[in-house]
């Protein structure tokens, strides 16, 4: 039945299974099962995205429809025939279908509910007292060369709730509706002007600032920005202060500033990317009510990110205002109303939010204590003229559920939570450990004990995250519970190279791929094997991106500690991986600056890159592996892996091999994930018990 349900899955995510005979032998004596499946672990609970109007008189949030036919519309979906007319469909009916519905809080009463024909809906937010704004999926045509490409968008729509009357920003701009994918960026709600918002959108290929009436949907440009211009932010008045510009791939960020005379300076340009939980050496967060402005910045001479203020018209850095001996700051507090500076977000285990107003100090650490001290309390909206705070609260064992906190009454209430009901019983708890480095290095990780089982030895499966430049924390993590539901214990440490721990922390791991980054994850393993808690025989590496690349380093090198490794959109040539990036940024770019620091000179360091790129080591290789890989991946190319399954047949070692057509490298689709999950679980069972 289990390796019925692993075909069908597989089938779902459109994977290609390529494997060697060794590795697809059958297994004969698996750990422990869950008692939900695979897919309860990923999906999404059937409500999200809740947020509380401005006078706190109503609430709104999205609800799965999914039912039959929906679920009939979505198999067919995925029975047809890829084209480029119609893959945006496609896409589409694959999704969730969704309603949006609002209720007045303090009765319960449903004041309105809007259909969205099947599809699904990113995000809600308020731009007034009497319009909800739904950012909802919608398929849209753009010309590209000599090409119509059809693609997944964004369009926002305005519901009166007081006439259930809805209206599509951007109306009136036809040109604006064509030419973007993404149409759902609020800048402003402009909280003294209730019948209209700031919005960013391109065109003519720049990406300018809208104002938009929200009764009506028209949108008037009022600021002119560049082709890659992608994050706005403005004063307390609506007055755009800082423009954010990338170039193409989103890897590098420059940071304009607005002095009193209308002139944007070039602040600073830096190392960025879209998609990571990192955050640039300098990021905008707002204006305060003292007037002042506020950055994250990590400046020269810093070891860590902090919260300072900021001259507009010297573009100097000024006093620091929100800081912390041991983590970075990731990011700013802003009131979701005006958008003016709150505090800030660290985490040392846990997410923790910093006010500078100390009555919101005081309320958010009861709000700490309410939930024992063991939860990640995550603020989704707060401001000064509503007495509400919109709450997500998670931990290892509860992977997230949404609170109102009414701070004049003191009073928390349970909204929904964002996971399916039969998942938290199936949850293990996760333990923070420290420990020391061969060199002294005093290193953090993260243990998920299988079913709750905290003493005595068991299978150990090794996660490093990914990155590397990204760091894990106490909190839920779907894959590590997956395979603890198993009978697995799952390490995830935090090695030199991770971030959130100061800047020497992250360039500790600069140069060291298949060096002390990964001595530190070895010295982690060593650590648990001391405290009993590791079956010696059955060890086993699995990583994502980076730790991609060290289960497959380890493979290559470390078959006295591991037993079999998987790798997932992992590197595996660091020679053609730095070649990749050259061609994709160009020789003299910052992005590519940063890369041939963290990872090394291809000239300079190119027999440190061979002698450390688990394709070229393919030979030495002696045990099982598996290599998974979306043939989108724009981060690391699917070519890497390509590489490494052809080293290791020409080698004729054991391999499995999956490749999923239609992801990319985070293999965002569930039914990939789920599909992986079971390929996995399946591969440790072979590894562990043939």
């Amino acid at each position: 039945m289990r390796a019925l349900l692993r075909l069908v899955l597989a089938a779902i995510a459109g994977a290609a299974v390529v494997c060697a005979a060794i590795v697809c032998a059958a297994a004969t004596a698996p750990v422990a099962r869950a008692a939900v499946t695979a897919q309860a672990f990923f999906e999404e609970g059937t409500r999200h995205s809740p947020t509380v109007s401005p006078d706190g008189r109503f609430i709104a949030y999205a609800v799965s429809v999914e039912n039959a036919r929906t679920a009939a519309r979505r198999a067919a979906a995925l029975k047809r025939d890829v084209t480029i007319d119609n893959v945006a469909d496609l896409q589409i009916a694959q999704m969730r279908a969704e309603d949006i519905v609002v209720k007045d809080i303090q009765t319960g009463a449903l004041v309105s509910r809007v259909e969205l024909g099947g599809r699904s809906a990113y995000s809600l937010a308020w731009g007034s007292n009497a319009h909800l704004l739904i950012s909802a999926a919608q398929p849209v045509s753009r010309v590209s060369g000599n090409f119509i490409v059809f693609e997944v968008g964004a369009r926002v729509i305005s519901l009166d709730v007081r006439t259930n009357d809805v209206v599509l920003l951007f109306d009136n701009q036809s040109r604006v509706l064509g030419e973007n994918r993404d149409l759902s960026g609020v800048v402003s709600l402009l909280p003294g002007q209730p019948d209209h918002i700031l919005m960013a959108a391109a065109r003519s290929g720049d990406r300018d600032l809208w104002r938009v009436n929200l009764a009506t949907g028209d949108a008037t440009r009022i600021e002119k920005g560049r082709r890659g211009t992608f994050r706005w932010v403005t004063d307390g008045g609506g007055r755009a202060v800082f423009r954010l510009d990338a170039n193409r791939r989103r890897t590098t960020l420059t940071v304009y500033a607005r002095n009193a005379e209308g002139r944007w300076n070039n602040v600073v340009t830096t190392r960025w990317r879209e998609d990571a939980k990192t955050p640039p050496a300098f990021w905008p967060i707002g204006p305060g009510r003292d007037g002042a402005m506020y950055v994250l910045s990590l400046a020269d001479g810093d070891d860590r990110y902090k919260i300072k203020t900021f001259d507009m018209e010297t573009g100097a850095l000024g006093e620091t205002v929100i800081d912390d001996p041991d983590v970075d700051m990731l990011d700013g507090l802003v009131d979701h109303r005006t958008g003016l500076f709150l505090g800030a977000v660290k985490i040392r285990d846990r997410y923790e939010a910093v006010f500078v107003d100390p009555t919101l100090q005081k309320h958010y650490r009861a709000l700490q204590r309410f939930f024992d001290d063991d939860a990640n309390v995550s603020i989704n909206e707060v401001s000064l003229s509503s007495p509400y705070m919109a709450l997500t609260v998670s931990s290892p064992q509860s992977p997230g559920e949404f609170y109102l906190y009414d701070r004049q009454r003191q009073r928390v209430d349970s909204f929904f939570a964002s996971y399916p009901e039969d998942l938290v019983e199936a949850l293990s708890p996760v333990e923070p450990v420290q420990y020391t480095a061969r060199d002294g290095l005093a290193v953090t990780g993260y243990l998920t004990h299988p079913n709750g089982r905290r003493t005595g030895a068991a299978p150990l499966i090794v996660m490093p995250h990914g990155g590397p430049e990204v760091r894990d924390y106490y909190d839920y993590d779907p894959f590590a519970q997956y395979l603890a539901s198993l009978g697995y214990r799952v390490f995830q440490p935090n090695f030199r190279g991770s971030a959130g721990f100061g800047r020497r922390f992250a360039e500790a791991g600069y140069g060291e791929w298949g060096g002390k980054m990964q001595d530190d994850v070895t010295d982690g393993v060593r650590a648990l094997i001391e405290r009993g808690l590791v079956d010696r025989e059955r060890v086993a590496i699995v990583g994502f991106s980076y730790g991609g690349y060290a289960a497959l380093y380890a493979s290559a090198t470390q078959g006295d500690v591991y037993a079999c490794a998987a790798s997932v959109s992992g590197v595996t040539d660091l020679p053609e991986l730095l070649k990749y990036e050259r061609e994709q940024e160009g020789p003299a770019s910052y992005a590519y600056g940063y890369v041939k620091k963290a990872i090394g000179d291809p000239r300079r360091d190119r027999d440190r890159l061979r002698a450390t790129s688990p394709a070229r080591l393919a030979a030495q290789i002696d045990m099982p592996v598996l290599i998974a890989h979306g043939r989108l991946d724009r981060v690391v190319p699917f070519e890497q892996a390509e590489l490494m399954v052809e080293a290791l047949r020409k080698a004729g070692k054991p391999y499995k091999f999956l490749e999923f057509k239609r992801d990319g490298h985070s293999l965002a689709n569930l039914g990939t994930r789920v599909s992986l999950a079971g390929d996995v679980a399946l591969f440790l069972d072979r590894c562990f018990y043939d």
